[in-house]
């Protein structure tokens, strides 16, 4: 347990969590700040610092075969369609991953014009709280993405 983390409170019994599923290595309970219903945060009980990729291998595989658990769990419960996932880390320096239940798609969620602010937003090279699922409506230029292909593999 690390000091001052609030997840490791939240496993301590020292916070208050409406925890939804847990084993002995893993804890899952809904997210008290939620942008859809049921939002839900899957920790490992042990303390690791936030990035998830830092992880020993094997303690990763384990809390993702948990996160599929809870993901399962989330939709026969509640009929979403499935759960989106991603893993975090900033805020609360301890590894976590969201759920955020799909309760339906529409065809189109946003209008043009705030589709075009929205990707003018992500097209920067910074984190601004947020992520979007769906892909930009230009392809990236051939030359860009063999810069980048070429980067990542060397």
């Amino acid at each position: 347990m690390e000091d001052g983390c609030l997840f490791c409170k939240i496993v301590s019994g020292k916070a208050p969590g409406h925890v939804i599923m847990e084993d002995e290595k893993h804890m899952a309970f809904l997210d008290a700040f939620p942008l859809v219903e049921a939002q839900s945060v899957v920790i490992p009980k042990k303390h690791f610092p936030g990035y998830a990729f830092d992880m020993p291998t094997g303690d990763l595989l384990e809390l993702m075969a948990f996160v599929q658990k809870v993901a399962k769990r989330i939709d026969s419960k509640l009929g979403s369609e499935r759960c989106m996932q991603v893993f975090q880390g900033y805020a609360i320096d301890h590894v976590h991953t969201k759920l955020f239940p799909v309760m339906q798609v529409k065809e189109k969620v946003v209008s043009e014009d705030n589709y075009r602010k929205l990707s003018s937003i992500f097209k920067q090279n910074w984190y601004s709280g947020f992520i979007v699922s769906m892909s930009g409506k230009e392809r990236e230029k051939e030359n860009k993405l063999q810069e980048l292909e070429d980067r990542i593999k060397s």
